[in-house]
Protein backbone atom coordinates (compact mmCIF):
# COMPACT_ATOMS: atom_id res chain seq x y z
CA UNK A 1 0.00 0.00 0.00
CA UNK A 2 3.06 2.22 0.70
CA UNK A 3 4.51 1.68 -2.81
CA UNK A 4 1.20 2.87 -4.40
CA UNK A 5 0.76 5.79 -2.14
CA UNK A 6 4.33 6.95 -3.34
CA UNK A 7 3.69 6.12 -6.87
CA UNK A 8 0.54 7.74 -7.39
CA UNK A 9 1.94 10.83 -5.22
CA UNK A 10 4.74 10.86 -8.07
CA UNK A 11 2.04 10.88 -10.87
CA UNK A 12 0.45 13.09 -9.27
CA UNK A 13 3.23 15.63 -8.70
CA UNK A 14 4.62 15.17 -11.68
CA UNK A 15 1.78 15.96 -13.77
CA UNK A 16 0.89 19.08 -11.65
CA UNK A 17 4.40 20.35 -12.21
CA UNK A 18 4.14 19.86 -15.94
CA UNK A 19 0.94 22.09 -16.16
CA UNK A 20 2.49 24.50 -13.38
CA UNK A 21 5.64 25.20 -15.67
CA UNK A 22 3.63 24.87 -18.93
CA UNK A 23 4.18 28.14 -21.42
CA UNK A 24 0.68 27.61 -21.90
CA UNK A 25 -1.37 28.83 -18.58
CA UNK A 26 -4.87 27.83 -19.18
CA UNK A 27 -2.75 24.03 -18.89
CA UNK A 28 -2.65 24.38 -15.11
CA UNK A 29 -5.70 26.35 -14.79
CA UNK A 30 -8.12 23.35 -16.64
CA UNK A 31 -5.78 20.82 -14.72
CA UNK A 32 -7.09 22.81 -11.33
CA UNK A 33 -10.71 23.16 -12.37
CA UNK A 34 -10.69 19.32 -12.96
CA UNK A 35 -9.11 18.89 -9.41
CA UNK A 36 -11.67 21.58 -7.81
CA UNK A 37 -14.45 19.83 -9.29
CA UNK A 38 -13.84 16.39 -8.41
CA UNK A 39 -13.05 17.98 -4.67
CA UNK A 40 -16.33 19.30 -5.01
CA UNK A 41 -18.24 16.33 -5.91
CA UNK A 42 -16.47 13.56 -3.60
CA UNK A 43 -17.43 16.49 -0.40
CA UNK A 44 -21.26 16.56 -1.92
CA UNK A 45 -20.81 12.61 -2.00
CA UNK A 46 -20.44 12.74 1.76
CA UNK A 47 -22.13 15.97 2.92
CA UNK A 48 -25.29 16.04 0.94
CA UNK A 49 -28.81 15.15 2.63
CA UNK A 50 -30.26 11.57 1.03
CA UNK A 51 -33.51 13.89 0.97
CA UNK A 52 -32.18 15.96 -1.87
CA UNK A 53 -32.20 14.24 -4.84
CA UNK A 54 -29.02 13.00 -6.81
CA UNK A 55 -30.14 15.34 -10.09
CA UNK A 56 -29.67 18.15 -7.98
CA UNK A 57 -26.37 16.83 -6.55
CA UNK A 58 -25.00 16.26 -10.20
CA UNK A 59 -26.57 19.77 -11.69
CA UNK A 60 -24.60 21.34 -8.82
CA UNK A 61 -21.38 20.67 -9.81
CA UNK A 62 -21.87 20.04 -13.52
CA UNK A 63 -22.31 23.91 -13.02
CA UNK A 64 -19.54 23.81 -11.20
CA UNK A 65 -17.49 22.52 -13.29
CA UNK A 66 -18.87 24.53 -16.59
CA UNK A 67 -18.46 27.86 -14.40
CA UNK A 68 -14.47 27.24 -13.85
CA UNK A 69 -13.85 25.46 -17.09
CA UNK A 70 -15.37 28.97 -18.77
CA UNK A 71 -13.34 31.03 -16.50
CA UNK A 72 -10.30 29.96 -17.53
CA UNK A 73 -10.24 30.77 -20.97
CA UNK A 74 -9.95 34.11 -20.15
CA UNK A 75 -8.25 33.51 -17.04
CA UNK A 76 -5.89 36.64 -17.04
CA UNK A 77 -9.41 38.80 -16.54
CA UNK A 78 -9.94 37.41 -13.38
CA UNK A 79 -7.53 39.70 -11.84
CA UNK A 80 -9.88 42.51 -12.43
CA UNK A 81 -12.29 40.41 -10.29
CA UNK A 82 -9.97 40.65 -7.22
CA UNK A 83 -11.66 44.19 -5.75
CA UNK A 84 -15.25 42.03 -6.19
CA UNK A 85 -14.52 39.15 -4.89
CA UNK A 86 -11.80 39.52 -2.13
CA UNK A 87 -15.12 40.56 0.52
CA UNK A 88 -16.79 37.48 -0.57
CA UNK A 89 -13.91 35.38 0.72
CA UNK A 90 -13.42 37.14 3.53
CA UNK A 91 -16.65 36.15 4.45
CA UNK A 92 -16.76 32.61 3.31
CA UNK A 93 -13.22 32.21 4.99
CA UNK A 94 -14.44 33.14 8.26
CA UNK A 95 -17.32 30.99 8.32
CA UNK A 96 -15.06 28.12 7.05
CA UNK A 97 -12.85 28.87 9.87
CA UNK A 98 -15.84 28.88 12.56
CA UNK A 99 -17.60 26.02 10.48
CA UNK A 100 -14.32 23.77 10.84
CA UNK A 101 -12.79 24.88 13.96
CA UNK A 102 -16.26 24.05 16.19
CA UNK A 103 -17.27 20.97 14.10
CA UNK A 104 -13.20 19.48 14.85
CA UNK A 105 -13.32 20.47 18.55
CA UNK A 106 -17.10 19.38 19.09
CA UNK A 107 -16.48 16.32 17.24
CA UNK A 108 -20.35 16.94 15.82
CA UNK A 109 -22.46 14.29 13.74
CA UNK A 110 -23.94 16.67 11.56
CA UNK A 111 -27.72 16.86 11.43
CA UNK A 112 -29.74 17.11 7.74
CA UNK A 113 -29.70 20.78 8.06
CA UNK A 114 -26.04 21.09 8.76
CA UNK A 115 -25.16 18.44 6.20
CA UNK A 116 -27.56 21.00 3.78
CA UNK A 117 -25.72 24.13 4.61
CA UNK A 118 -22.59 22.28 4.46
CA UNK A 119 -23.02 21.32 1.11
CA UNK A 120 -23.96 24.77 -0.26
CA UNK A 121 -21.31 26.17 1.83
CA UNK A 122 -18.62 24.18 -0.01
CA UNK A 123 -19.71 25.60 -3.30
CA UNK A 124 -18.05 28.98 -2.19
CA UNK A 125 -15.35 27.55 -0.70
CA UNK A 126 -14.06 25.70 -3.90
CA UNK A 127 -14.80 28.07 -5.72
CA UNK A 128 -13.07 30.67 -2.98
CA UNK A 129 -10.21 28.63 -3.30
CA UNK A 130 -9.96 28.00 -6.79
CA UNK A 131 -10.15 31.84 -7.22
CA UNK A 132 -7.07 32.52 -5.02
CA UNK A 133 -5.16 30.05 -6.59
CA UNK A 134 -5.57 31.37 -10.29
CA UNK A 135 -5.06 34.06 -8.84
CA UNK A 136 -1.61 33.37 -7.24
CA UNK A 137 -0.79 32.12 -10.75
CA UNK A 138 -1.28 34.84 -12.90
CA UNK A 139 0.38 36.98 -10.61
CA UNK A 140 3.38 35.37 -9.53
CA UNK A 141 5.80 33.21 -10.26
CA UNK A 142 5.79 29.59 -11.22
CA UNK A 143 8.18 29.59 -7.67
CA UNK A 144 5.77 31.30 -5.58
CA UNK A 145 3.36 28.71 -6.43
CA UNK A 146 5.72 25.81 -5.21
CA UNK A 147 6.32 27.55 -2.15
CA UNK A 148 3.24 27.54 -0.70
CA UNK A 149 1.96 24.58 -2.06
CA UNK A 150 5.47 22.82 -0.43
CA UNK A 151 4.76 24.56 2.43
CA UNK A 152 0.77 23.55 3.20
CA UNK A 153 1.27 19.87 2.13
CA UNK A 154 4.60 19.60 4.72
CA UNK A 155 2.26 19.81 7.48
CA UNK A 156 0.05 16.25 6.09
CA UNK A 157 3.18 14.82 4.51
CA UNK A 158 5.48 14.85 7.29
CA UNK A 159 2.88 14.56 9.71
CA UNK A 160 1.23 11.40 8.32
CA UNK A 161 4.55 9.68 7.85
CA UNK A 162 6.63 11.22 11.71
CA UNK A 163 3.24 9.96 13.09
CA UNK A 164 2.71 7.16 11.27
CA UNK A 165 6.50 6.45 12.46
CA UNK A 166 6.84 7.09 16.22
CA UNK A 167 3.46 9.21 17.01
CA UNK A 168 1.53 7.42 19.93
CA UNK A 169 -0.87 9.24 21.52
CA UNK A 170 -3.88 10.52 19.45
CA UNK A 171 -5.07 13.65 18.29
CA UNK A 172 -8.41 13.31 17.73
CA UNK A 173 -9.39 9.89 18.05
CA UNK A 174 -13.16 10.40 17.75
CA UNK A 175 -12.63 11.84 14.29
CA UNK A 176 -9.54 10.29 12.98
CA UNK A 177 -8.10 7.68 14.92
CA UNK A 178 -4.52 7.54 12.77
CA UNK A 179 -3.81 11.06 13.11
CA UNK A 180 -1.41 11.47 16.29
CA UNK A 181 -0.34 14.72 18.38
CA UNK A 182 3.98 13.85 17.35
CA UNK A 183 2.57 13.75 13.67
CA UNK A 184 0.56 17.06 13.93
CA UNK A 185 3.63 18.82 15.50
CA UNK A 186 5.89 17.50 13.36
CA UNK A 187 3.99 18.61 10.60
CA UNK A 188 3.47 22.17 11.80
CA UNK A 189 7.38 22.31 12.44
CA UNK A 190 8.45 21.04 9.00
CA UNK A 191 6.31 23.74 7.40
CA UNK A 192 7.44 26.60 10.02
CA UNK A 193 11.46 25.32 8.54
CA UNK A 194 10.21 25.55 4.99
CA UNK A 195 8.36 28.77 5.37
CA UNK A 196 11.73 30.15 6.84
CA UNK A 197 13.94 28.97 4.65
CA UNK A 198 12.14 29.91 1.67
CA UNK A 199 11.87 32.96 2.63
CA UNK A 200 15.55 34.04 1.59
CA UNK A 201 14.66 33.54 -2.09
CA UNK A 202 13.07 36.45 -3.75
CA UNK A 203 9.56 35.52 -4.90
CA UNK A 204 8.57 32.84 -2.49
CA UNK A 205 5.33 33.09 -0.65
CA UNK A 206 7.10 33.20 2.53
CA UNK A 207 9.65 36.37 1.19
CA UNK A 208 6.04 38.41 -0.25
CA UNK A 209 4.27 37.54 3.36
CA UNK A 210 7.21 39.32 5.16
CA UNK A 211 7.29 42.25 2.88
CA UNK A 212 4.16 42.56 3.67
CA UNK A 213 4.41 42.34 7.52
CA UNK A 214 7.21 41.39 8.82
CA UNK A 215 9.35 38.73 9.98
CA UNK A 216 7.74 37.84 13.50
CA UNK A 217 3.98 38.18 11.95
CA UNK A 218 5.27 36.12 9.02
CA UNK A 219 6.44 33.27 11.11
CA UNK A 220 3.37 33.45 13.62
CA UNK A 221 1.14 33.56 10.33
CA UNK A 222 2.91 30.47 8.99
CA UNK A 223 1.70 28.38 12.29
CA UNK A 224 -1.93 30.16 12.13
CA UNK A 225 -1.83 28.60 8.70
CA UNK A 226 -0.05 24.86 9.55
CA UNK A 227 -2.95 25.10 12.42
CA UNK A 228 -5.85 25.79 9.85
CA UNK A 229 -4.45 23.15 7.47
CA UNK A 230 -4.47 20.34 10.15
CA UNK A 231 -8.01 21.49 10.74
CA UNK A 232 -9.29 21.30 7.39
CA UNK A 233 -7.84 17.74 7.22
CA UNK A 234 -9.83 16.96 10.25
CA UNK A 235 -13.10 18.40 8.71
CA UNK A 236 -12.88 16.16 5.85
CA UNK A 237 -12.11 13.30 8.35
CA UNK A 238 -14.98 14.43 10.41
CA UNK A 239 -16.98 14.67 6.95
CA UNK A 240 -16.40 11.02 6.16
CA UNK A 241 -17.01 8.84 9.78
CA UNK A 242 -20.14 10.94 9.48
CA UNK A 243 -21.05 9.40 6.14
CA UNK A 244 -19.50 5.96 7.33
CA UNK A 245 -16.60 5.62 5.02
CA UNK A 246 -12.97 5.04 4.79
CA UNK A 247 -11.70 7.56 2.10
CA UNK A 248 -13.70 10.65 -0.07
CA UNK A 249 -13.65 8.37 -3.22
CA UNK A 250 -11.13 5.78 -4.76
CA UNK A 251 -9.82 7.83 -7.48
CA UNK A 252 -6.22 8.07 -6.66
CA UNK A 253 -5.12 4.71 -5.67
CA UNK A 254 -3.12 4.11 -2.35
CA UNK A 255 -4.30 7.66 -1.49
CA UNK A 256 -7.97 7.23 -1.58
CA UNK A 257 -10.33 10.86 -3.03
CA UNK A 258 -8.95 13.90 -4.44
CA UNK A 259 -10.33 15.85 -1.49
CA UNK A 260 -8.48 12.99 0.71
CA UNK A 261 -5.39 14.96 -0.72
CA UNK A 262 -6.38 18.78 -1.47
CA UNK A 263 -8.49 18.63 1.69
CA UNK A 264 -5.32 20.71 3.55
CA UNK A 265 -4.62 23.12 0.51
CA UNK A 266 -8.56 24.42 -0.04
CA UNK A 267 -8.32 25.17 3.60
CA UNK A 268 -5.86 27.16 3.79
CA UNK A 269 -5.91 29.46 0.61
CA UNK A 270 -8.42 31.82 1.29
CA UNK A 271 -6.79 32.67 4.02
CA UNK A 272 -2.98 32.93 2.85
CA UNK A 273 -4.53 35.13 -0.03
CA UNK A 274 -6.41 37.48 2.85
CA UNK A 275 -3.21 37.76 4.67
CA UNK A 276 -0.89 38.36 1.49
CA UNK A 277 -3.38 40.46 -0.41
CA UNK A 278 -6.03 42.14 1.11
CA UNK A 279 -6.44 42.11 4.35
CA UNK A 280 -5.91 45.96 6.01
Amino acid sequence: MLKLRILTAIMLISIFALSLLSRHEEDFIILLSVIVSFVLWEWLMMSIPTYVSKKLHSSTNIFFAVLVSLASISASSIIKYKSIIYKTILVVNIIWLFLSFASVFFARVFSNAERLFISIFSVFLCFSAWFVIVFYYISYSSWFMISLLVFICSVDVFGYFIGRSIGKKKLAYKISPNKTIVGAVSGICASFIWFYISSFIDGSFSSILIDRWSLFLALLFSIVLSFIAIFGDLFESLLKRNSGIKDSSNLLPGHGGVYDRFDTIISVVPTAFLLSEVLF
